[in-house]
């Protein structure tokens, strides 16, 4: 998560993240650590999901454009698309989240983040 707040590739990155930090902390002068960059990472994506509940952006579009959900019709994925596993995968994707099974995240992991202000938004959408 911490590299989408650098606009970086996930799939060149994602096992690198000591060497994220340490890019950052050369760039700007942080002391960055891990620990620190993935709750910073938490904390956007929170917000971000905050912000789109406050705008009725919510878990029904949760879900692959028609291309990434289509079945590939050759190669060594023919065959095999997601969406039959579609559910199960949301689903434990909300869990290791720390979200509800609407995609609303909990008090809990809210609070842990240190996003109290984002408890009281969601309480005021009907949210809980």
């Amino acid at each position: 998560l911490f590299d989408d707040s650098l606009v970086t590739c996930r799939f060149q990155t994602a096992s690198l993240i000591d060497f994220l930090c340490k890019a950052v902390n050369a760039a700007i002068g942080w002391d960055l650590d891990v620990e620190e960059a993935m709750n910073a990472g938490k904390r956007a994506v929170n917000l971000a999901r905050v912000f789109n509940l406050r705008h009725g952006i919510g878990a029904e579009l949760d879900a692959p454009s028609m291309r990434y959900g289509s079945t590939p019709l050759d190669g060594k994925a023919a065959g095999m698309g997601v969406m039959p596993q579609w559910d199960k995968m949301l689903c434990d994707y909300y869990h290791h989240m720390g979200w509800d099974e609407k995609g609303q995240p909990l008090p809990e992991t809210l609070k842990e983040l240190g996003l109290d202000d984002a408890i009281a938004q969601l309480k005021d959408i009907g949210s809980e």
